[in-house]
């Protein structure tokens, strides 16, 4: 009886070992975690086609803007990389039974955003000052390995310890007090790997009230 178990659990893990290296064949070893290294950063016009935040991008035409179609586009270039947890089980389940490649995740979190105008957006908020609370940022997500974007009041998003994203978007809640051009600096902050902050200053642009 015992050498029928030893058998059974020798040909078992040779099962396993046989299951690994098969799917390693085919599927090849996939990173599972990513980390951000810099940023590509634009102004743009946004078109919000529906409620579930599908959007349209476009160049600012005239160099002149209605506030409710000005965007600010943060792209992350990120790097994929392999880090083991070091809980054989979890491979093992993993390689010889599903082989499948799950989307990459992130340690990093975003710790805080700030943005400035060059000169005064309203009477109260003024050249100099933090003007976040006047943002919405959509936020690039993945489901399924399908991607969407989600809405939230940019303080609000901060405050939620969120992760690094591979897009954020900054949409402007209220119109200026006057048309004018403006000019805004983004200052965002992560505790990451290889990048902790990065700062970005738009190009000029009229914001226009209707």
């Amino acid at each position: 009886m015992k050498n029928k178990i030893k058998f059974f659990m020798i040909s078992y893990l040779i099962f396993l070992f046989v299951g690994i290296i098969s799917c390693e064949d085919e599927c090849g070893p996939s990173p599972n975690k990513f980390k951000i290294s810099s940023f590509n950063s634009e102004i743009l016009s946004i078109e919000i086609i529906n409620e579930n935040y599908q959007i349209k991008l476009s160049d600012i035409e005239n160099n002149s803007v209605l506030f409710s179609e000005f965007s600010i586009r943060l792209n992350a270039a990120y790097k994929s990389y392999y880090a083991s947890n070091g809980i054989m089980k979890n491979i093992f389940v993993t390689s010889a039974y599903a082989c499948d490649q799950a989307p990459p995740t992130t340690d990093e979190k975003i710790t805080n955003i700030e943005i400035f105008a060059n000169k005064d957006f309203n009477s109260v908020n003024e050249a100099g000052k933090n003007i976040s609370h006047l943002f919405d940022v959509l936020v690039l997500e993945f489901f399924n390995g399908f991607p969407y974007y989600e809405k939230f009041d940019l303080k609000e998003y901060i405050n939620s310890n969120p992760s690094t994203a591979n897009e954020l978007i900054f949409i402007l809640k209220e119109a200026p007090e006057q048309t004018s051009s403006f000019q805004f600096e983004i200052k965002y902050y992560q505790n990451g790997i290889d990048l902790n902050n990065y700062n970005f200053v738009t190009n000029e642009v009229e914001i226009r009230k209707n």
